[in-house]
């Protein structure tokens, strides 16, 4: 009975004054809602549901409706709300529901599209950006022309400040993906960069494609050079680590500038190097204490304490005019090192005793050493 009446009531309404009041009896409007309110002192129900329900609908159903269902020359202004926007669309109306991109109100237009409602709902600002408080970032909706944005084209900006190009889930500051899209394949470039000298800064690239500041400089050229402390006697058949000399006549002959630093060992070599590729050289000078076209001795490069390598040299020569009668010879080799690493070396001697000598200094001044060179190639 009271639905009847209702209807009376709104049919009456509607011919004598054509305007509708529900909640109230002096409407305002074509269709005037008035909130619920207590009779005696105004005051709004705290337990009344107030509001208008407006059809709820998802993007793909939108899409899937006949031509027919919605015109633009009588429907331009009805309103719907888009409750769900994944799923594959097809259907004859799917051209209608290209600028839905967003969970909210939307309108039917002029132009016969589904338009957001000036933005409001789920995205109250008005601009370019899309709202998305579901996946807690905002979005650029459309092209410059308005048009949807093409698959690989996506900019979004995350609520933790992330920026994806191309990523619609940005875990860092700046996440490109360079991969399919319209411009699948340009590199990440920049141009113009200002002219600095910090040659202790690097930019990195890891195996992830994260991209980093590493506080060094260029690892390639970096060198060693370390004096070798004098060895009184090899005897035949007898082998002794090649040592490092701390402190080569009171002052510093040595130059270290691959990281990182160690301290020279009493007992062996002790190189410690990082992950690379390296040049070795051994350059040693010495005398045989006899003259023997048998005399030789052996240099060994040995790495984590097992033999990397070996290479010969040997001289007839003996102790010469005051004493001094002595034999040069270099060894060079290559290595690379897949992991940090100790680099020692020994000397072996065949025939003879054989002495290395720190430095000698000749008549004309010239100073010949033992020396440890190692140069980082990569």
């Amino acid at each position: 009975m009271r639905k009847t009446l209702f209807q009376i009531a709104l049919l009456c309404g509607t011919i004598s004054y054509a305007q509708v009041g529900i909640g109230t009896e002096n409407p305002l409007a074509t269709l005037h809602i008035k909130e619920n309110r207590d009779a005696i002192d105004n005051v709004n129900n705290a337990t009344s549901t107030d509001g208008i329900m407006i059809p709820k609908i998802s993007k793909v159903e939108l899409a899937l409706k006949q031509p027919s269902a919605y015109n633009s020359s009588t429907h331009e202004g009805l309103i719907v709300y888009v409750n769900n926007i994944t799923g594959t669309i097809t259907g004859p109306s799917a051209s209608m529901v290209d600028q839905i991109n967003s969970i909210g109100f939307y309108y039917i237009s002029t132009d016969g599209k589904w338009l957001p409602v000036s933005k409001k709902g789920l995205d109250p600002s008005d601009d370019a950006w899309v709202d998305n408080p579901i996946n807690k970032r905002v979005e650029l909706g459309t092209s410059s022309i308005g048009n949807l944005r093409m698959s690989g084209s996506e900019v979004v900006i995350s609520d933790a400040g992330n920026l994806g190009i191309n990523n619609t889930n940005p875990s860092k500051r700046l996440h490109v993906n360079l991969q399919n899209g319209v411009n699948s394949s340009d590199a990440f470039r920049i141009t113009n960069l200002k002219s600095e000298n910090l040659i202790d800064r690097t930019l990195v690239i890891d195996n992830n494609g994260f991209v980093g500041i590493r506080s060094d400089e260029s690892v390639a050229g970096k060198i060693q050079r370390f004096p070798i402390t004098k060895i009184q006697s090899v005897n035949a058949a007898e082998t002794k680590p090649i040592l490092i000399d701390p402190d080569t006549n009171s002052a510093s002959n040595s130059i270290n500038t691959i990281t990182p630093a160690f301290t020279p060992s009493t007992t062996k070599t002790g190189i410690s190097l990082p992950a690379g590729v390296y040049k070795l050289e051994i350059k040693i000078v010495g005398y045989f204490n006899n003259a023997d076209v048998k005399n030789s001795v052996e240099v060994k490069t040995l790495v984590n304490g097992l033999e990397y390598s070996s290479q010969n040299y040997g001289s007839n020569t003996t102790i010469g005019t005051n004493n001094q009668n002595y034999n040069g010879f270099t060894t060079m080799d290559f290595i690379e090192l897949k992991s940090p690493a100790e680099i020692d070396f020994v000397i072996k001697n065949n025939v003879n005793t054989f002495t290395v000598v720190d430095y000698i200094q000749d008549s004309n001044q010239r100073i010949y050493g033992s020396l440890i060179l190692i140069q980082r190639l990569k």
